[in-house]
């Protein structure tokens, strides 16, 4: 009974898309992607550490035009003080294949969602670092996809 409510329970699992954070392929390498010698320096390392291998002389390259990251307060306690907050990491980048670029600029936006009491102000970079590092191996795999030949 018990072996059959665990292989149900991991049937449901991955039916419903359900995937482990951090456990996945250790480089999104694809074939044929490179990342622009002329995209920020900055942002290739962070999209290097989060796995997007670039190969030299591929016909497709992605340029990475800026990058920023951006902090918000969506919520406060009952004295008024922030407490709850979305870290963004925006990057704005374009598409080329073959040397000509594929479309205008692209926009890739994504947050993440942390809880942060007033009292702990201090400890709010070391919060947001795990979560910047989550972000930037999400950028490297959508970039990775949208950029497979």
């Amino acid at each position: 009974m018990g072996r059959l409510a665990a292989a149900l329970a991991l049937a449901l699992l991955a039916g419903c898309g359900f995937h482990l954070r951090g456990h996945g392929p250790a480089a999104l390498g694809v074939a044929g992607v490179a990342l622009d010698p002329a995209s920020p320096e900055a942002a290739r390392r962070a999209l290097a550490r989060a796995g997007l291998a670039s190969a030299p002389d591929a016909p497709v390259r992605i340029r990475i035009l800026a990058w920023r990251t951006q902090r918000e307060v969506v919520s406060v306690d009952a004295s008024g003080r922030p407490e709850g907050y979305r870290l963004h990491l925006l990057i704005d980048y374009r598409l080329e294949r073959d040397g000509h670029p594929e479309g205008g600029i692209r926009r890739l936006d994504l947050f993440r969602d942390y809880r942060s009491p007033p009292e702990q102000a201090l400890a709010r970079e070391d919060q947001e670092a795990p979560l910047l590092a989550d972000l930037w191996r999400e950028a490297a795999a959508r970039l990775a996809a949208e950029a497979a030949p």
